[in-house]
């Protein structure tokens, strides 16, 4: 009778799963425990305490990974509320979600943001982008983006990249959005492109007043190769512009390259502005006829100061000198007119004063001898007075 007890319980150990077994031995206890055989009862005791160890085990595990998924939980939603972009939840324009960025972005306490249209903070000349941009995003599989001017709830304009992807199915399809404010870097790309432009309407007058100034204009390097000059100067040298660049001044001008290379040392080596000098001579244009011209020259620097060539001015001032010189003539030989009239006119009074004299002298001998004056002398003696 002591073995029964043992072959009925034999069957309890034979569950497969912990459940299974748990109210096997549940079973066993109420009803058959007491017929069970020693070695019996302390096999299912052990069994029952192996199974609250592994119950506990599992239950330690379960805490500790409960505790890990809420850690975690804690902080991608601190990193959601806090992201530096704005994220919202919408479906069909309703803000469903959003966190606490996209809130200060629109000016607006997150509680009142959860169930307003989205499109009551786009500008009305963008409900058309707006209202495409949800709709290619709801029904396509990646993300989609656009640009939108926005108001805030005070009013404040703000221009937003959205980037937008549709996740789930239908009747729960939602399009996550992701609001970045791009209202800085809008205004910073309308600033360089009025910089820009103003810069492009700045080189193009001073482009224009170069190639049409009254004066011989020209950038040279260190090496004396000419880099740029205008038409003027190229008048001037005799050869066209497009042929003076990258040709040295001894190349082009090899008459006046002894005077003007060591100018133009000078100013590369020294950095010093040389100033209204006058140039004689002539060019290979007209070899055979000798100009003037006044040229100054000026150190031309890069950005860090470094003397990168010389900037040269030149004014041909032939046509002035060779006025001048007719000047200086007329103005000798009025001087010699001068001199001579100057000389006939003192001849012509002394002359004048002999003969008043003499006219004097008949008129007394008339006063003596009793005749009355033969000559009238009232403008001599209105002089006199």
């Amino acid at each position: 009778m002591a073995n029964k007890p043992a072959r009925q319980g034999k069957p309890v150990r034979q569950h497969k799963t912990p459940r299974e077994r748990a109210k096997a031995m549940l079973r066993a206890t109420r009803t058959e425990v007491s017929a069970m055989a020693e070695e019996d009862v302390r096999a299912l005791v052990h069994e029952l305490q192996v199974h609250q160890a592994e119950l506990e085990t599992q239950n330690e595990e379960l805490r500790r990974v409960q505790a890990e998924l809420a850690e975690s939980r804690d902080r991608y939603s601190i990193l959601y509320d806090f992201a530096p972009t704005g994220y919202i939840v919408n479906a069909d324009g309703t803000i469903l979600e959003a966190n606490f960025t996209a809130a200060a972005m629109l000016g607006i306490e997150r509680r009142a943001l959860r169930q307003r249209n989205f499109g009551h903070f786009v500008n009305r000349e963008a409900q058309h982008t707006w209202y495409l941009h949800r709709r290619v995003a709801m029904s396509a599989e990646n993300q989609q983006s656009c640009e939108l001017a926005i108001r805030k709830a005070d009013g404040t304009p703000l221009v937003m990249r959205l980037e937008s992807i549709a996740l789930g199915s239908e009747p729960d399809r939602r399009c996550h959005i992701a609001l970045i404010d791009i209202t800085e870097h809008k205004r910073a790309d309308e600033a360089l492109r009025e910089s820009e432009e103003h810069s492009r309407q700045q080189h193009a007058e001073l482009e224009l007043i170069y190639q049409n100034a009254p004066v011989g204009l020209c950038v040279l390097d260190r090496a004396l190769r000419y880099v740029r000059i205008n038409d003027c100067l190229a008048v001037i040298n005799g050869t066209p512009a497009a042929l003076h660049i990258g040709r040295s001044i001894r190349e082009l001008l090899p008459r006046l390259a002894d005077t003007l290379e060591p100018i133009c040392r000078r100013v590369v080596e020294g950095g010093e502005s040389i100033i209204g000098i006058e140039l004689h001579g002539s060019t290979p244009h007209g070899p055979d006829i000798e100009r003037d011209w006044l040229a100054s020259y000026f150190p031309v620097r890069s950005g860090d100061g470094a003397i990168i060539g010389v900037g040269c001015v030149v004014e041909d001032i032939t046509r002035r000198k060779q006025r001048e010189g007719e000047i200086q003539r007329q103005a000798a030989e009025l001087r010699a007119s001068n001199e001579e009239l100057q000389r006939f006119n003192r001849a012509a009074v002394g002359r004048e004063l002999r003969m008043i004299e003499l006219k004097k002298e008949i008129n007394a001998l008339c006063a003596a001898a009793g005749q009355p004056p033969r000559y009238s002398l009232e403008f001599a003696n209105e002089a006199e007075s």
